[in-house]
Parts: C-alpha cells; structure tokens; sequence
C-alpha cells in the first residue's frame, strides 16, 4: 500500500507497550536521554538481551517493558542511533530508571569508504534483502494504535494488541493478523469544521424528504467519525518500505531522486552511512526528503525517515474555491525501524504523522480553521522465528472493518496492559 493511500485512511498514535498481561511479569520503566544535553531520545529500541522482546521509547524518551519470569535475571539492552548502547541491570531499586546514552562521533579516518556514488548503498542494500532479511514466514506480537485529531483534541482513538503472520520478504502474499484485544475510547471531541454548514444542510435535506413524506435516516457525525475505519496492522506491515520497495528505494525510480552521503554513525554497535534522499521531481503526487541507514558491515538498511508532500491535483483547487474551501498539501512523516534477531533484521516499528489544515473562508465572519492530523504505530514486542503457522481465515482481522469493533472489550485485559496514551484521552 503507498504512502498516499494510508494518509487518506489511516492514523497513528505512537506510544509503548508491554508484550503480554500476566502476573507472573514484571515491569521495568523509565526515560532515555541525551548525556550530554538531557534531551529525551524517542524511538530508542529497549529490549530484552538475547531474545526477540522488546518496546520502544515513545516521543518523549520514555518506556514500559515487561518482562516474562524466564527473563528475570536478563539485562535490558537500549541502543539508539549514534549513540552507545546501554546494559541495564533491572534488578536495581531505581523506579523509574533515568537511562543516559553518550553519543558517539566518527570520523572519516575510522570508516572504510567505499569508492561509490550514494545510489550505489541503496542499491546494494536492496540486491542483499534476501542475506539480510527473513527469507522464510515469521510471526509478531505487538500494540497498535490510531489517532485522529483536530487542533489537537481528539476526535477518535483505538488502541489494539495484535498476533501477526508475516510472509518472507520477497513473498507477495498479503500478510494475517489476530486481535488478542481492542478497543475504542469513547468521550471525544467533537468535530468542528464547518458544523454549522454540515448540520444546516442536513436539516434542509431532512425537511426536504418530510415534505415528499420519504424516510430520512439521520446521520451523526461524531458517530460517522468514531465508526470509521483508519487504518489496520496489515496496513503497517504492508507498507514496509523494504516489503513495499518504496519510490526511493526502486531502481526504476531511481532518477525521480537526488541521492547524497551525508554522513556517517553508529547503530547496534555497527558503523552505518547516512543516505540522504530528495524528490527532484513529483511522482504519483509525492515528494520525498528523508534518510537510509545502511550498516557498512552488512549492507542491511537498519532505518528509514520519509518526509512526504502530497500535492493536491491543480485540478482540485478551482472546486475547492467554489465552495469557499483553502488547504494545504498534506504532509507525512514517517519513522520505520528494524532489530537484528539471530543473523536477521526485522521490522521493530513503524510510525506515521500526518497533517492538513483546512479553512473554511467567510464574508463577514470569522474564518473556520481546523488543523487536522492522524497517528498511526505498530511498536513489536515479541518476534517468533520458528513453529509459525498461518492465521486460521475465520481468526483473521476483518480488513473492511474498523477493528475496535471486532472482539469484545475486557475490562480486565486493559487494566493490567501497560501503556501510555495521548494527554486528554479518557475512557
């Protein structure tokens, strides 16, 4: 699925979760930060050594990670881009712990460099997919959550713990998902934009169809809202930028970008070059600006960050003004991470931001405004290698559906599931 069409269905909430509910886990928290300067470090991978669980620090460095009994006495690894990986012993009295990471400078003189253009990393990334990549069907554990906002109160939020089947990497199959547990959360926002406007003419229609003495099914739209659909884990693991070949990562579509070294770090105790990519040209409505992390060990892409543009079709426009309506071009970010496990790497997570704003132009009356963004994430907990087996089709997640809407809520479940979730939420 591009890029594009996930924005136009889909959102994100991106925030961390424990593997799995059970009395016998314990948890550890805390926040990961800068040595140096004390700024929180987002997205840092925390995970259990020597073994496939783990979370990720949310946007403001922090995390909560459970750890099943056979890992009692395991230490916690944290690693983050350019930084020293940490050893955490979490056997300590420290709640929460304060995790500082030195980051760590390279030079040239330390880094082999290779005579080779910066398409020539991305391309020999792609041709060594199959080496680097599972060649064979896997299985995740993970939370998955979807935020729609406008001017940042909420207007609806679905959270979700999630069993996956994933095809190998090459594999076209489409990949299976089980909801353990879901939910929506109920109280939101109301939505503003052009209310006033939307309720006046379904209050016309609705007199229009007495008059005739037809029915008039009456439509509320906060509830239209809050029973769409925005987006599902397939739709995550489906628009992996490796599983998917993103525009930049093609090499059909090589010449639509500029392509730069811009730098070298450390990752997983890897040296990796910093590709920088730029749109030179739209395609399909798009344009890119973003980084690929390459390990110079083993040419794996251990992270991507895209910046896309969605140009609205000049055609749209003069519609638009008819009906008093401006906007800006979309815009998304998105963040995808992978962890090594065993001699592989593996998605670790996924998140999306989105944005638009929109405004309803007036005579004599104050413009309407609404700034609208949608969240979506898929953070993994648990990766399972061997003994995977295929979702039974009447378990799979209904893809037409919304999915808050397909198991029964448990009370229970919820309330010893770790998480954090967006201020202003409530249930």
């Amino acid at each position: 699925m591009t890029s594009t069409k996930l924005f136009l269905f889909c959102a994100f909430a991106f925030y961390f979760a424990s593997p799995t509910v059970d009395a016998q886990i314990k948890t550890v928290s805390g926040i990961v930060q800068d040595a140096e300067s004390g700024a929180p470090l987002p997205f840092a991978t925390v995970g259990i050594e020597n073994s496939s669980i783990g979370t990720t620090t949310n946007t403001d460095g922090k995390f909560i990670l459970s750890i099943p009994k056979e890992y009692d006495s395991a230490k916690i690894i944290i690693s983050y881009m350019g930084y020293e990986s940490y050893r955490l012993n979490p056997d300590k009295k420290q709640a929460p712990f304060v995790i500082e990471l030195s980051p760590i400078s390279i030079t040239l003189e330390e880094v082999e460099v290779r005579p080779w253009e910066a398409w020539d990393y991305v391309k020999r990334a792609m041709q060594k997919v199959p080496d680097n990549y599972p060649n064979t069907a896997y299985g995740t554990e993970g939370y998955f959550s979807t935020l729609l906002t406008e001017d940042d109160a909420y207007l609806k939020f679905s959270e979700a713990v999630v069993k996956t089947y994933q095809p190998a990497y090459g594999d076209t199959a489409q990949s299976q998902t089980k909801l353990i547990q879901a939910r929506k959360f109920k109280n939101p926002a109301s939505f503003d934009f052009m209310r006033e406007r939307i309720e006046k003419r379904m209050a016309k229609e609705e007199r229009k169809a007495k008059k005739k003495g037809e029915e008039y099914e009456s439509t509320d739209i906060d509830e239209e809202i809050a029973g769409s659909s925005l987006g599902t884990p397939d739709d995550v693991i489906n628009a992996d930028p490796i599983r998917d070949t993103a525009e930049y990562l093609d090499e059909d579509l090589r010449h639509y970008f500029d392509y730069t070294v811009e730098g070298y770090t450390f990752m997983y105790n890897q040296k990796v070059v910093i590709i920088g990519f730029e749109s030179n040209k739209k395609h399909e409505q798009q344009k890119h600006k973003g980084k690929i992390y390459i390990s110079m060990e083993n040419d794996a892409i251990l992270a991507i960050e895209d910046h896309i543009r969605i140009l609205i079709p000049d055609i749209v426009r003069p519609v638009a003004f008819l009906f008093a309506i401006g906007f800006t071009d979309p815009e998304i970010h998105l963040i995808t991470h992978y962890k090594p496990v065993g001699n592989k790497w593996y998605l670790n997570y996924y998140d999306l931001q989105g944005g638009m704003l929109l405004k309803h132009k007036k005579m004599f009356k104050k413009n309407d405004k609404s700034h609208f963004k949608i969240h979506m994430s898929y953070i993994v907990s648990a990766i399972q290698t061997e003994g995977v087996q295929p979702i039974p089709e009447d378990e799979r997640l209904d893809r037409s559906k919304d999915f808050a809407d397909q198991v029964e809520e448990d009370p229970v479940f919820w309330s010893q599931y770790k998480v954090s979730r967006p201020e202003n939420v409530t249930q």
